[in-house]
């Protein structure tokens, strides 16, 4: 641990490898390497200040003494401790899990969380891909989406979210939301930026991705393919009920609930 010690690093590198040491720990050989590469790498996304010059020595020091065979073969002679971070990370991936099957990126698509800082757009992209190689049923889909989104969300979305009751779709709304509110200080460029018709997004954040909300059912007017953000309806008021945001045919409201508001609105004036 020759690189922790004080006066070769700054203070502040010092408090990042403690934080890491108390939040990611070390590494042994009977642990799952995934579970804990995700931990490693949630961690690193989330502390970006963290010098990447010291994320290989740190790789070093928390892995076993048998983990620097492993990667003495792969490292053409070059020194373990200037080895690129993400080199480390794959090369002992590619040790522990030779076979990239099915199960394997299963493991993946399960573990992924979204990080602070991570959209929830760029969250579902990511699982999106993920789930090109799980080899789910087709029916399966959907659910296994919506019960991940549900599970690896940040606190602040899952804390909006129904987890009994909310179909994809709703998660979508409540995650796209998410971001549109944190998005509001954007920039008047990257708000004339075209949107996505199906996730109201900017078309560029897909660079050359469909885009991955066309599962979506419209909470709007009723229609597959896209969110209620992007439906021409969300500010139509309802025939029905005349409140805004949906299209007769969708509209859950009964006769007594209108004839109940409109009592309650000639009280109240």
């Amino acid at each position: 641990m020759d690189f922790l010690r004080s006066g070769q690093i700054s203070e502040a590198a010092q408090g990042f490898i403690m934080k890491f040491l108390i939040e990611v720990g070390t590494f042994k050989l009977e642990d799952n390497w995934m579970e804990y590469q995700t931990k490693m790498e949630l961690f690193f996304q989330e502390n970006s200040g963290f010098d990447t010059i010291l994320k290989t020595p740190l790789i070093l020091t928390i892995l076993p003494s048998e983990c620097n065979g492993i990667l003495d073969n792969v490292s053409n002679g070059q020194q373990l401790c200037t080895l690129d971070h993400k080199f480390v990370l794959e090369a002992l991936d590619n040790y522990f899990y030779p076979k990239k099957d099915a199960a394997y990126y299963r493991e993946k698509f399960q573990l992924n969380k979204q990080y602070k800082g991570q959209s929830f757009f760029r969250y579902v992209t990511i699982l999106r891909k993920l789930m090109a190689d799980c080899n789910f049923n087709k029916k399966s889909k959907h659910s296994k989406l919506r019960n991940q989104l549900i599970a690896g969300v940040l606190p602040e979305i899952k804390s909006k979210i129904n987890q009994n009751a909310m179909s994809l779709s709703q998660v979508f709304e409540v995650g796209l939301a998410w971001d549109e509110e944190n998005n509001k200080s954007q920039s008047k460029f990257l708000k004339k930026q075209p949107k996505c018709f199906r996730c109201a997004q900017a078309k560029y954040l897909h660079r050359a991705d469909p885009c991955f909300f066309e599962w979506s059912i419209c909470g709007g007017c009723g229609v597959k393919g896209h969110v209620t953000l992007s439906c021409k309806y969300k500010r139509k008021n309802c025939d029905k009920c005349n409140e805004q945001g949906h299209v007769k045919k969708l509209c859950k409201k009964t006769n007594e609930d209108i004839a109940a508001a409109a009592v309650d609105a000639i009280k109240i004036e």
